[in-house]
């Protein structure tokens, strides 16, 4: 896979108050992978699964409108 396949770049903060099953809040600029592997159904509707390496463990959720694909 090619490193930038799959690449997302975080557009708005994501705090913990937002989405209080990260573990740290998201800044604008940071890179993240979507995940393709297995979330077993908790990922709601508004939101997609994203890792910090391509496909590597532990997946988290990120809302669909703070994150947008690079190119």
């Amino acid at each position: 896979m090619n490193r930038q396949e799959g690449a997302y770049m975080v557009i708005r903060e994501i705090t913990l108050l937002e989405c209080p099953w990260l573990n740290r809040t998201y800044e604008i600029g940071e890179t993240v992978f979507r995940f393709h592997g297995r979330t077993y159904s908790c990922i709601g509707n508004n939101g997609t699964a994203f890792c910090k390496e391509i496909d590597k463990t532990p997946f988290f959720e990120l809302p669909n409108d703070a994150v947008s694909v690079l190119k």
